[in-house]
């Protein structure tokens, strides 16, 4: 049996796939950057350059997510997200909008808007499975297990409903 092991922290997403053909210690582990971290430094980007954020997608844990949106609002800059991806901030989308922070009613921005669009994922399934691909490990997986903490919000049930 093989089993790819997912957990998604703060800092990082640490993986293994666990195959029940091998020692332990020769399976694949990898450790990269959570989807917080790398939204975060995609929320700096547009900071340094200046630009409104149309951000869409998934619910995702927040912490340096969204310190660096705040960050972006007082830069002095705009910030507009979905409602689902709003819910990265705050579990209430009024204390969302109290932040700064545009709550769109439609998922795609108007057609004059003019900075940058970002699209954020909890999961990102295909980069893994490219990686282990590339390290010649067959494309099939029996079982894939997850483990995301973020803290307890009431929206995380969404969250992996979803999934």
């Amino acid at each position: 049996m093989r089993i790819l092991a997912i957990d998604i922290g703060v800092g990082t997403t640490d993986g293994m796939l666990i195959d029940s053909e091998k020692n332990l210690e020769n399976c694949i582990k990898f450790v990269l950057p959570s989807p917080a971290q790398i939204h975060a430094a995609a929320v700096a980007r547009a900071t340094r350059a200046r630009k409104d954020l149309y951000i869409f997608g998934d619910t995702v844990g927040g912490g340096p997510f969204a310190r660096a949106i705040k960050r972006h609002i007082a830069a002095g800059l705009k910030v507009t997200m979905t409602p689902q991806a709003a819910f990265s901030i705050r579990n209430d989308l009024s204390e969302v909008q109290a932040l700064g922070i545009n709550v769109a009613e439609h998922e795609y921005p108007p057609s004059h808007f003019d900075g940058c669009f970002l699209w954020i994922q909890e999961v990102r399934l295909l980069p893994i499975f490219d990686f282990l691909k590339k390290t010649g490990e067959r494309g099939e997986h029996h079982r894939i297990s997850m483990d995301a903490f973020s803290g307890y919000r009431k929206c995380d049930c969404y969250r992996f409903s979803t999934f």
